[in-house]
């Protein structure tokens, strides 16, 4: 999968799950949601504590998909969000042309699937927490024949 339709897919994938809080219901799925027409992707230093819980982080608009990736600064493992930073963000902030900032930075994007992904449809579904362990599941199928019962799945 190309560096763009991974994006695509995690951000989805976190559109999907935004709204959950601990006191959601038990499983949630994509089903019936509109598809998001913008991604924006918040690029966040891992050496920048503060940034990630600051009350000024843009906020996505309906209609849009957030992906947030914290990005390998220069404290390296000292720095405190290490822990869930990714070599992953950076490339996709170098292939916007972009360097890691020293704080955060926000890209917002239109969503433009190719014609295969346009005939698709995406579903992600988020189920119950398990020793700690969260089951979650991504299936991308051709979109339903017109006529025809949908199956449900879970």
């Amino acid at each position: 999968m190309t560096s763009p339709g991974l994006a695509l897919s995690l951000a989805l994938c976190s559109w999907a799950f935004a709204p959950m809080s601990v006191a959601a219901q038990s499983v949630c799925a994509s089903d019936g949601q509109r598809q998001p027409v913008r991604l924006m992707e918040r690029f966040t230093n891992a050496d920048c504590a503060d940034c990630w819980r600051d009350p000024a982080t843009a906020r996505a608009t309906p209609g849009t998909a957030v992906l947030d990736w914290v990005l390998p600064g220069a404290q390296g493992e000292d720095a405190p969000l290490s822990a869930v930073a990714s070599r992953d963000g950076t490339f996709r902030l170098q292939s916007l042309g972009d360097a890691t900032p020293l704080t955060t930075s926000v890209k917002v994007s239109r969503i433009s699937p190719d014609a295969a992904l346009r005939k698709s449809v995406l579903r992600v579904a988020r189920g119950l927490a398990i020793s700690g362990y969260i089951g979650a599941s991504i299936a991308l199928k051709p979109a339903p024949t017109p006529g025809k019962a949908a199956r449900v799945t879970a």
